[in-house]
């Protein structure tokens, strides 16, 4: 009488539910984008194109030299732009640093950079919070500007308190402790925070 080996058994019945699990995983994911993304025909047909920037445009004639697009159609297609899709252009204003906040985070070495947090005014209504690391050495330092995932935070893997939390409520789930190892499977380690 042969004797399976201990936990062979187990193993052998949790191997399917396992390959289940990542079936479903798989097809859940590729199951999402194809159902957000549409379906688009890659033959073509019909005639060759032409630039329809050059083309007339409504009731401006067609460009044949530089001059024209620079003083009638440059002008034309931006105001068509943020009329039917991006919105008007807010009028420039200066922006206002409100106030600077030190930041004390373990995910910076401290003694070799500073972290602070600045809350910025542009114009009547619209603030806005960000997080700026600089080298404390002299000289000078390339810029490398971020917009991150989840507000600013998050951005720091012991998330300080001394942060604020987003402006914008919708993003307020992502400072949940929950939230980041999702976010992090799904888009990848550094989705929320840069390798300062």
């Amino acid at each position: 009488m042969r004797h399976a080996k201990p936990g062979r058994g187990t193993a052998r019945r949790w191997a399917p539910i396992a390959l289940g699990v990542i079936a479903v995983l798989a097809i859940g994911v590729t199951g999402c984008v194809n159902v957000l993304l549409p379906e688009v025909d890659t033959h073509f047909s019909g005639p060759a194109a032409r630039p329809a920037a050059l083309a007339a445009f409504g009731d401006d004639a067609a460009i044949v030299n530089p001059a024209d697009w620079t003083a009638r159609r440059a002008p034309l297609l931006r105001a068509a732009f943020q009329r039917e899709l991006y919105g008007r252009m807010p009028v420039m204003a200066a922006p206002v640093v409100e106030a600077r906040t030190s930041i004390a985070t373990s995910a910076v070495d401290l003694s070799t950079a500073t972290v602070e947090q600045w809350t910025v005014r542009v114009g009547p209504q619209s603030r806005f919070n960000m997080v700026v690391v600089a080298p404390k050495s002299a000289g000078a330092h390339p810029v490398i500007l971020m917009e991150n995932f989840c507000g600013n935070r998050p951005a720091f893997a012991d998330r300080p308190e001394s942060i604020a939390l987003p402006l914008t409520p919708v993003l307020a789930e992502c400072n949940k402790a929950w939230a980041g190892p999702i976010q992090e499977a799904v888009f990848g380690r550094r989705i929320n925070g840069p390798p300062f």
